[in-house]
């Protein structure tokens, strides 16, 4: 549901507010040698990268991402190079599915919105990815969120300078009660000039 989120954004509209949206390549596919590609995270092509240093690019800690009764980490997928234009990171975040109810979710979701608000460069987080609208608290950010499951979602977009450019960055985070997981996505939704 989160991936679909990011594929939904229309890129063919030009964006006054100064942020380039992601752009897909049109050169066709040659053999010749990847680029060097490495981050002030030293990640290299092929490299695995661990959670902890895929959210270190954010300014992030695991610690921000266990939520109570949190149990371990999953699955982690990073498209892209951490903090690159469009790169997108997905995390699961697997808690005790007995213990957590909705009141867990909000809580964590408004840790979750005071963390990154501290770490936004406006010191706001924003509901779309053009800054336009404003975050007021947690329960604007939850009721932003669009979920097909009914139980509450998180969203956000927020100015950040990442290693080589100020990026406009989306969090979101959703729960599925089946599998007892979070699923958290990290996506550059676009660099600010």
């Amino acid at each position: 549901m989160l991936l679909s989120l990011a594929a939904c954004i229309n890129s063919d509209n030009p964006d006054p507010s100064g942020v380039e949206e992601p752009q897909a390549s049109q050169q066709p596919q040659t053999d010749t040698p990847e680029p060097d590609i490495s981050n002030d995270a030293g990640q290299q092509p092929g490299d695995e990268m661990t959670i902890s240093q895929f959210l270190d690019v954010y300014g992030l800690t695991e610690d921000d991402f266990k939520p109570e009764y949190f149990k371990e980490f999953g699955e982690f997928n990073l498209i892209g190079e951490a903090g690159g234009m469009s790169s997108i990171g997905t995390i699961e975040v697997r808690v005790d599915k007995e213990q957590t109810t909705e009141e867990h979710m909000i809580a964590w979701y408004g840790e979750l919105f005071g963390k990154l608000a501290s770490l936004s460069d406006t010191g706001k987080l924003y509901e779309d990815m053009q800054g336009g609208i404003e975050l007021a608290d947690a329960e604007a950010a939850i009721e932003a969120a669009n979920t097909i499951t009914g139980l509450p979602a998180f969203e956000c977009f927020y100015p950040y300078p990442l290693p080589n450019a100020r990026g406009f960055i989306q969090l979101s985070a959703s729960y599925v009660p089946e599998s007892g997981a979070y699923t958290v996505l990290i996506w550059v939704a676009g660099f600010i000039r």
